[in-house]
């Protein structure tokens, strides 16, 4: 079994400053200390496992706030962020799992920025959603839908037709099924045909093997001739060879 955990310890401290009546800002720091340690035997391995990893480090931030009327503000945050490694992440999988010594915590900023505020007794209001990109797209669709169906809905008709060229190719999915189809596909059969027609059938079959048959043959149809089992024929052809022989002899010398 093996032994793990986390410990964390942290001091925070900010100060609201007033640069105006209605204009204020809140800088702020938080200083983490975190140490994850693992040490022991892990079940589904059967080596011994020790690690420690102990850092600290500050996070800065700022508050901004407008105050637009009594009741409502307009704000906005930005602070460093991070995200620590924890136990889980120094546990290693399995045998052949190795925690890399180099492992460090995620970084980076949050921010928002939002309208809030109360109306009356009755109404209390937080329009931070609308600063999220995904509101504005959702807001700009629903908009897109009313202009083009409900307000001017000839208008999809004169967008087509000015557009047609962007939807064909839309349409037909940028060409792709038809360049696999038309280019890939069928570059591929004609390439596997050629070697069939030219490396199969012609230099396989013709060239290598009933060439090198018919090669084979031909040599034997002339060497048959000389082997006719008549003993002057022997005698003849060794003479033949004697008087090459001799012939290299004297030239050479």
């Amino acid at each position: 079994m093996s032994a793990g955990r986390d410990d964390a310890e942290y001091a925070f401290a900010e100060n609201l400053l007033r640069v105006t009546s209605r204009f204020s800002v809140t800088p702020g720091i938080r200083y983490e200390i975190i140490e994850s340690s693992l040490k022991g035997v892990i079940n589904n391995a059967s080596f011994p496992v020790a690690y420690t990893g102990k850092r600290n480090f500050p996070l800065l931030g700022t508050g901004l706030q407008y105050q637009v009327s009594s009741g409502t503000q307009l704000y906005g945050n930005v602070s460093q962020a991070y995200r620590p490694y924890i136990y889980a992440s120094i546990t290693p999988a399995d045998q052949v799992g190795v925690i890399d010594p180099n492992l460090k915590d995620g970084k980076g900023y949050d921010g928002d920025l939002g309208y809030r505020g109360r109306l009356g007794d009755w109404l209390h209001f937080g329009l931070h959603a609308v600063t999220n990109p995904v509101f504005w797209i959702m807001a700009l669709g629903v908009f897109t839908s009313w202009a083009l169906y409900i307000w001017k809905p000839h208008l999809p008709g004169v967008i087509d037709s000015k557009l047609k060229p962007l939807r064909v190719i839309l349409e037909n999915k940028y060409y792709f099924d038809w360049f696999n189809e038309n280019v890939l596909a069928k570059g591929s059969r004609l390439l596997g045909k050629i070697f069939w027609r030219v490396g199969d059938q012609i230099i396989i079959d013709k060239i290598a093997v009933d060439g090198s048959a018919n090669t084979v043959g031909f040599i034997a149809s002339i060497v048959r001739r000389v082997q006719s089992g008549f003993l002057y024929s022997y005698a003849f052809w060794m003479v033949i060879g004697l008087a090459v022989m001799l012939g290299w002899f004297v030239t050479r010398a």
